[in-house]
């Protein structure tokens, strides 16, 4: 069988089988936008596959008013208690990727919010980037 026709057949397996496929690779990434006066809470994401999770920042930040510190944590949702996970900081402006490990599937979010200020007057926005295995 020749190269083409190796290809023909895994892609017409592909196309039969649809999504079923897809659940085998889930990793993924998505962008996103963060427009919030004191916290945000991403959307969801799942996967089966264990493995390190990111949440890029990136060095674009607006950041008006009290403050130029925000936290990140990444976390994996439980029927009962999530597993939170340790805050990470950075600077507005400089970016920042947040790393974290599972050794468990799931179903994972982020949250970002102020480190350094409580007023609520000012909306900041972040964008960035979430990878996943």
């Amino acid at each position: 069988m020749t190269k083409m026709q190796k290809l023909a057949f895994f892609l017409a397996i592909v196309g039969l089988l649809g999504g079923m496929v897809v659940p085998a690779f889930a990793a993924g990434s998505f962008t996103w936008q963060c427009d919030f006066a004191d916290r945000c809470l991403s959307r969801d994401w799942q996967t089966p596959n264990t493995g390190t999770h990111r949440v890029q920042v990136y060095a674009n930040a607006s950041c008006p008013g009290d403050g130029n510190e925000y936290r990140v944590r990444i976390v994996r949702e439980r029927t009962f208690g999530d597993d939170l996970g340790e805050w990470s900081r950075y600077t507005c402006g400089n970016g920042g990727t947040k790393s974290r490990t599972f050794s468990a599937s799931g179903t994972f979010h982020f949250d970002i919010e102020k480190a350094d200020t409580n007023n609520t007057t000012n909306v900041w926005t972040l964008k960035g980037e979430t990878r996943y295995p």
